[in-house]
């Protein structure tokens, strides 16, 4: 091939790998904040996590992890907490029965003491109920930080789930509340015992709807 030919395809490459460095700088401004695992861990050096609850009680059960990666440990073995040496902007999540979800950027030290908050007793009569979608606040729902464009499929995995639509499923509604889709109440639920001692349903030849969770234990909200 003629020289003129290599000189005339030389422009097009050059207009190619500037296409080419005009998608890396979108795609990287597109990246997220705040990303797990964005750093390699160091397995060789382990670090320690010290926990303990704020309320006193000493914690027996619980569980470390190191978010996006498969780095997990327990308090079963050795009753410590030990997870690969990390580094910013990772981030270590940490979980006690009772207690809620602890989640805390690493630093590079070889010793964390962090402390668990409890979960409340009562509930909380002021709660503003926030909807899992992008469509309230980001910052505060779920997708906000569990979706794709985090790095993570939990939300994109919840939404394909049957309790992500129990407050709009029929099914569910009428089986919790003992009725049909027009809310016609089933009859209240009636109970005897065997001699065995064992409580049973009386069945209602007469209900055309239900039973159900309400017709069943009218006195309680029912826990899922």
């Amino acid at each position: 091939m003629s020289s003129s030919g290599v000189v005339s395809r030389r422009p097009r490459r050059v207009i190619y790998l500037n296409i080419l460095l005009m998608f890396a700088i979108v795609l990287s401004s597109c990246n997220p904040i705040v990303r797990a695992a964005t750093a390699e861990p160091t397995p060789e050096i382990l670090v320690t996590i010290n926990i303990s609850s704020k309320s006193g009680t000493e914690i027996t059960t619980a569980i470390a992890r190191l978010l996006g990666t498969s780095h997990i440990d327990n308090l079963e073995d050795d009753k410590q907490l030990r997870l690969p040496l990390c580094l910013s902007p990772n981030y270590i999540s940490v979980w006690a029965p009772g207690h809620y979800i602890h989640t805390f950027p690493c630093d590079g030290r070889t010793t964390y003491n962090e402390t668990l908050l409890p979960l409340e007793d009562g509930d909380n009569v002021n709660y503003s109920w926030i909807g899992a979608n992008f469509s309230t606040a980001q910052s505060q729902n779920c997708a906000g930080c569990h979706s794709d464009a985090q790095g993570r499929g939990e939300y994109s995995e919840w939404t394909k789930d049957g309790h992500s639509s129990v407050f709009v499923d029929p099914y569910f509604w009428t089986i919790y509340m003992g009725t049909d889709i027009q809310r016609n109440p089933g009859q209240e639920t009636r109970w005897e015992y065997t001699n065995g001692g064992q409580k049973k349903r009386v069945p209602e030849p007469l209900s055309l709807y239900g039973p159900g969770f309400r017709l069943d234990y009218p006195n309680d909200n029912g826990t899922c």
